[in-house]
């Protein structure tokens, strides 16, 4: 472990996933929207969208590790009724909150009168619901089972099950799925960006890696838990693979790249791999400071701030429903000069503005957190008046048809949040050929754009989808 962990306490291999996670989502985000079509279609934006896929996957792991490490070192305070607790629940339901109403339609219109696809829109599931229902249900398990083991063991087995069980929920019928509001978070079909399965295997799956992390990452050396992490990533990618060869339709037919287990597994490998090359990056370079520099600083303060950094840079991009993004103005416009330049001034932005939100909370905590809270209640209001003006429709909406095409709310990517640009890393499995027709991982797959916001993925993002004739089988915290 590193002088600085001793003295905080603190992983700083997860707060640098969690940094340069935040900031892949932005850059892809400003991308997706922005970029001009001229460019879409060159090589390297194919190697752009792929490498983007695994934004989503490294945010929710994430978030179910950081949930692990500080729900297991003091398990007794987060297991019993009191104010831990209930600032835990408030946190989890907050964030409904706000996911939903970031995703309201203009103010102005009544929602007695909104379109199909406003409705769709308003109920979709991504990031921030998604991880507040995971986290509430993962919560209440600690309550109920009250002891590490037990709590480890049911946590692994949900996440194992979801898993598994998705190729034969993406075989259901949207009929069979109940209500547009509870069908949204267990099929994309229906507009999703983050529905549970198998999404939430990240996050529980992260509280099982968490278990490992007291004993080695907070009371041994960051090189034995970065080799550990590193190797079982590897593992797991090598397991995928050969899987996938050996005994390709094991699990029946079924979207490969959304719900297939094989690249579940894959991605789940890569994002052990990535944090264990930070935990060995910090064993190598700051294991004998014994203060934190500049750059540690900035990404303590990035990653601590993630939630703020993904619901501000929404808005700047893609609107609200009280002002309109930047995609108004610029969606598809700029070149890659002009679009990497507006990234710069949005990361520098977002970490004022995280700089600004941590010195309120810390200077002035009782009036800053009166605010928050003030906030959180005005737009559960409004989420609720929405929800009850809609009436049926929202519950009764016909369960068919593709996501909505307007961006919403989702920074972290199916792949973190939607207008997603982690979305885009379904494209493939494999590393993706030349944007021509074609693409190769493991069979034949047809490349075709989609409309916006179809499926789930992020506007105008390429996905693949299975060549006629083949198998769909062998066919791709936020809290603190």
């Amino acid at each position: 472990m590193t002088a600085v962990q001793r003295a905080t306490g603190r992983f700083d291999a997860l707060d640098t996933l969690r940094c340069l996670a935040v900031l892949v989502m932005v850059q892809g985000h400003a991308f997706y929207l922005v970029i001009e079509d001229a460019v879409r279609g060159e090589r390297w934006y194919a190697w752009h969208n792929y490498l983007h896929g695994y934004t989503a996957p490294a945010f929710l792991f994430g978030a179910g590790l950081a949930f692990g490490v500080t729900t297991l070192r003091n398990l007794p305070a987060h297991s019993r009724w009191g104010s831990t607790l209930f600032s835990r629940l408030y946190r989890y339901l907050a964030l409904f909150a706000i996911g939903y109403a970031i995703q309201l339609p203009p103010l102005d219109r009544d929602p007695a009168s909104w379109t199909m696809e406003n409705l769709r829109v308003f109920s979709r599931v991504e990031a921030l619901q998604h991880i507040g229902a995971v986290l509430l249900f993962c919560q209440l398990l600690v309550v109920v089972t009250r002891r590490r083991a037990p709590f480890l063991v049911a946590a692994t087995v949900a996440g194992v099950s979801i898993v598994l069980v998705g190729p034969w929920m993406s075989r259901l019928p949207d009929s069979a799925l109940g209500p547009q509001g509870v069908a949204a978070y267990l099929s994309a079909d229906v507009g999703s960006t983050f529905p549970l399965v198998p999404w939430a295997g990240f996050v529980l799956l992260g509280i099982t890696a968490a278990s490992l992390l007291p004993r080695t990452a907070l009371d041994g050396p960051n090189w034995r838990i970065a080799g550990a992490f590193v190797a079982t990533g590897l593992a797991a990618v090598l397991l995928s693979l050969g899987l996938d060869r050996l005994v390709p339709d094991a699990f029946g037919e079924h979207f490969y790249w959304k719900a297939s287990p094989y690249f579940f597994l894959r991605r789940l490998g890569w994002v052990l791999v990535m944090l264990g090359g930070f935990a060995g990056i910090d064993w190598a370079f700051f294991r004998r400071k014994a203060t934190a520099g500049p750059v540690r600083r900035w990404i303590r303060l990035v990653s601590q701030q993630s939630l703020v950094a993904y619901v501000a840079h929404l808005a700047l991009l893609y609107g609200s429903p009280f002002s309109a993004g930047l995609g108004r103005d610029y969606g598809h416009r700029l070149g890659v000069t002009a679009a990497s330049l507006l990234v710069l001034g949005m990361c520098v932005l977002l970490t004022a503005l995280a700089y600004a939100w941590r010195q309120l909370d810390r200077h002035w905590d009782g009036p800053f957190l009166f605010v928050r809270r003030t906030g959180v209640v005005v737009m559960a209001t409004l989420v609720v008046a929405a929800g009850l003006q809609a009436g049926t429709r929202v519950t009764d909406v016909p369960l068919a048809g593709a996501a909505p095409s307007a961006p919403v709310a989702s920074g972290l990517s199916e792949t973190v949040a939607g207008p997603v640009t982690e979305g885009s890393a379904e494209a493939s499995g494999s590393p993706p050929a030349a944007p021509t027709d074609r693409v190769v991982p493991i069979a034949p797959i047809v490349v075709e754009t989609r409309a916006p916001g179809a499926d789930g993925l992020a506007p105008g993002v390429e996905v693949a989808t299975p060549a006629a004739g083949t198998s769909s089988v062998t066919a791709a915290a936020l809290l603190r």
